[in-house]
């Protein structure tokens, strides 16, 4: 499993923490204006890579998810990509 960076983790506690529509909306606009330009591409190479699972996710956005709902983390994953990446599919998270 790989790790993802701390840069990453620190924008994701930043703007993701509860998974609140207004900081994620945020993100997406700073994003789209230019700036936090390697978001998109390390998201998406955490999704890849195996680097998010449900205890590190939890960890990272403060909520209270069960610890086998993977379901849950790919839906708040595909929330946040929607937003950073609305014309890119979204690319799944690899768990295995």
């Amino acid at each position: 499993m790989a790790e993802m960076s701390q840069q990453l983790k620190d924008q994701i506690r930043a703007s993701c923490t509860n998974m609140n529509t207004a900081t994620i909306a945020a993100l997406a606009a700073t994003i789209r204006s230019g700036g936090l330009d390697w978001f998109v591409d390390e998201f998406k190479k955490a999704m890849r890579n195996k680097a998010i699972t449900v205890a590190g996710w939890n960890q990272l956005t403060s909520q209270n998810i069960a610890d086998t709902d993977r379901t849950l983390v790919e839906k708040d994953a595909k929330y946040v990509w929607t937003e950073v990446a609305p014309n890119e599919p979204f690319p799944g998270i690899r768990w295995t």
